[in-house]
């Protein structure tokens, strides 16, 4: 077997990601582990990738990585070296640790037994290069996309370049020239790629971006973009530094926090969205809660943003661990009073921050499935613990979250290997819990090891469920369910299937980081699910179906038309909210107008009355894409 690889890129160049291109493959029958990678022994040049590769005894494996590295430090003359070092199980003969030919051996591990081959060659670049991180997006509809592209002069002389787009049908918007670009530096490109308001969701634009050397015009660099429309926004990031099972994820600052879990080794990883980019914190010390499942997070007596693991039985931490997200420090201070001394495995944490106030709801007193029915209210300032009622049914690995004010449990794994679908919510007026099911609905299937939160939706708070495993423990899921207030729905699936997770929302997008593809494998998938903005349009034009009626609206002051069949048109002043998906009309109007509409499905529907004239009329629009101007309805 063959469990790591490390490589070292020359001093000073930076690695800020590492992915598998392509499917790995062995040709004796073979197969390869969970994909992994951090950077190495501090260094930002050395880089760790864990994918293990199972050889059959004869055998033939190939993996092909794709390393995204910033060169820096002292200019290479000639190509660029880069060192590698392969980790084997140390069964049978040598060699069980080969490397490259200058004997590069990583910190910590044994010496390089065969070094045959030499190091990889990174030659350097010639003429104009066009590079994005990113060349494939999706867009909102109606909405723009950036492209932010990195133009390289390497020709030798000081050049300006002509900038050229092609193959495309929706507008793209950027400069003509850039330069003058002094040899051997960049200049930044930028490119917006806008996507029509009646694009249809799924359908991909190309463009080519070219930049042409003014003075040579056979020195050239095109680069393929895309952007795909879409009416909802779901995808992967890049991935964490570190993997992450059974971790802690947070928001705070506009970043997100994944912290700590199974298979990190206590790795603190820091997502930016506004660079997609990852940072590394201050890892937990030992000793280490590797199944932290969830977490409190708040802010300290201190007023600083912290995140608060608790003791999972198994680890023998006897005190909280307290990461602050502000000064990247840990503490370790005492459990509150009530809280069981050797930890509770796997229960649920949801968080009110207008409080200060955590709900730590079910777990276990030991591993496995959940024995307990327990509810606690922790004081993140305070470090205090105090009980509420206990739930009906005991479950671990389930989701909680806040509904109409009200505390909820849903879904999750009792003792017995019962996976359950119920829910059941806390009545804080009450006092009590209310009868399962009764507040919130069902889960559509059975379902324990999921990531929650709740996201905010056209201004409506939406309890949101993602990833996890069903009843048979064997089918993990790729769902991402919403709740609408009377029922669970499939809004998205995830790239990944993954449980044993945990996620969050940080601005318009719920976030799911790491999380287990299966058994006790760590993954460093970051996945996101975000609904889009309605398409901006100065006015807002609902078609009845049957030609009855037709109601323009104003969005950027509320003024507002409505026209019936005979051509009759009463207006007014009204309110447009929650997005632009609602309009009425003040009670002081004498026509009153209440409309809702649904941008992801197209449609509308609308009720205008009048009593002093009196006049009723309603409109039903199922496809309000095909709407013409205001105006357009036939007497």
């Amino acid at each position: 077997y063959v469990y790591t690889l490390w490589l070292r890129f020359p001093a000073g160049w930076t690695v800020t990601s590492v992915a598998v291109s392509g499917t790995p493959s062995c040709t004796g029958g073979g197969t390869f582990g969970g994909f992994g990678w951090s950077l190495f022994n501090g260094p930002t040049n050395e880089v760790q990738i864990n994918h293990a590769r199972y050889q059959a005894y004869t055998d033939s494996c190939t993996a092909t990585y794709c390393v995204t590295v910033t060169p820096g430090g002292t200019p290479v003359a000639g190509d660029a070296q880069v060192s590698w070092y392969w980790d084997g199980d140390g069964y049978g003969g040598p060699p069980h640790w080969p490397c490259s030919s200058d004997l590069y051996t990583p910190a910590g591990m044994p010496a390089c037994e065969q070094w045959t081959n030499p190091p990889a060659a990174v030659p350097p670049c010639t003429g104009v290069n066009l590079g994005a991180a990113t060349t494939a997006q999706q867009g909102c509809l109606g909405f723009p996309v950036a492209f932010n592209l990195t133009l390289t002069n390497n020709t030798g002389a000081d050049a300006t370049f002509d900038i050229s787009y092609a193959g495309n049908t929706w507008p793209v918007a950027g400069p003509a020239t850039v330069g003058p670009v002094t040899d051997g530096a960049s200049a930044d490109v930028s490119v917006t790629h806008s996507v029509p308001a009646l694009a249809l969701p799924g359908q991909i634009d190309p463009v080519i971006v070219t930049a042409t050397d003014q003075a040579n015009p056979a020195t050239f660099s095109s680069l393929p973009l895309s952007t795909t429309a879409v009416d909802v926004l779901v995808g992967e990031g890049p991935p964490s530094p570190g993997v992450h099972m059974d971790n802690v994820v947070a928001a705070y600052g506009g970043r997100l926090f994944n912290v700590a879990g199974y298979g990190s080794g206590g790795a603190v990883d820091i997502y930016d969205p506004a660079t997609d980019s990852w940072s590394t914190g201050t890892p937990e010390p030992a000793p280490q809660i590797a199944y932290a499942v969830d977490g409190a997070t708040g802010l300290d007596a201190s007023g600083d943003a912290v995140v608060v693991l608790f003791p999972d039985t198994t680890s023998g931490a006897t005190t909280l661990h307290v990461y602050n997200m502000v000064t990247d420090a840990w503490t370790a201070p005492p459990l509150p009073a009530g809280f069981p001394p050797a930890g509770i495995w796997a229960p649920d944490i949801v968080c009110d921050p207008a409080s200060n106030l955590c709900y730590i709801t079910g777990g276990a007193t030991s591993p496995g499935g959940g024995n307990l029915n327990t509810a606690y209210v922790y004081d993140v300032a305070a470090n205090t613990l105090t009980p509420l009622p206990p739930f009906t049914t005991p479950r671990d690995f389930h989701a909680s979250f806040f509904h109409n004010g009200r505390l909820c449990v849903a879904g999750g794994v009792d003792a017995g290997s019962a996976v359950f679908s119920s829910t059941q919510c806390y009545d804080f007026g009450l006092g009590a819990w209310g009868a399962e099911n009764a507040d919130v609905a069902p889960l559509p299937l059975g379902v324990w090891g999921m990531g929650d939160g709740v996201l905010d939706i056209s201004g409506i708070p939406t309890p949101i469920l993602a990833g996890g495993v069903d009843a048979s423990f064997s089918t993990v899921l790729v769902d991402v369910l919403a709740y609408d207030g009377a029922a669970w729905n499939v809004a998205a699936s995830f790239p990944h299937a993954v449980y044993r997770v945990e996620g969050e929302t940080l601005g318009d997008r719920f976030y799911l980081a790491g999380g287990s593809t299966g058994g006790f494998t760590p993954s460093n998938y970051l996945q996101f699910y975000g609904t889009c903005p309605a398409p901006f349009a100065p006015d807002l034009v609902l078609y009845d179906d049957l030609n009855r009626a037709e109601l323009c609206i104003q969005k950027s002051n509320g003024a507002y038309q409505w026209t019936v069949a005979d051509g009759t048109v009463y207006s007014g002043i009204g309110v447009v909210a929650n997005g632009g998906t609602s309009f009425w009309t003040a009670p002081t109007d004498p026509n009153c107008i209440y409309a809702i509409v649904d941008y992801r499905r197209k449609r509308a529907r609308a009720y205008f009355s009048n009593s002093s004239v009196p006049v009723y009329s309603s409109l039903r629009d199922s496809n309000t894409a095909n709407n013409l101007p205001c105006g357009a309805l036939a007497p």
